[in-house]
């Protein structure tokens, strides 16, 4: 299997509450060039949506891998 993938720019945007328990949340935004699916490993995120150019996107997660639609199908 041969990927064609470029990563131009990768940002985490955390955000923490400290207190009785400590928790997070935040936002991934991952600019890259791909010629097909786009595979990332997120082991244990809670996924709310995935977008490509601003507009949602076929995606699949199995609590592990996120799975990106790209190319034709």
């Amino acid at each position: 299997m041969s990927f064609n993938v470029s990563i131009e720019l990768y940002v985490v945007d955390l955000r923490f509450r400290f207190g009785g328990d400590l928790s997070y949340e935040g936002v991934v935004d991952v600019h890259v060039n791909s010629a097909g699916d786009l595979l990332l490993n997120a082991v244990d995120f809670k996924v709310r949506a995935v977008e490509v150019d601003g507009r949602p996107v076929d995606y699949s997660y199995d609590g592990r891998v996120l799975r990106v639609r790209g190319g034709p199908h």
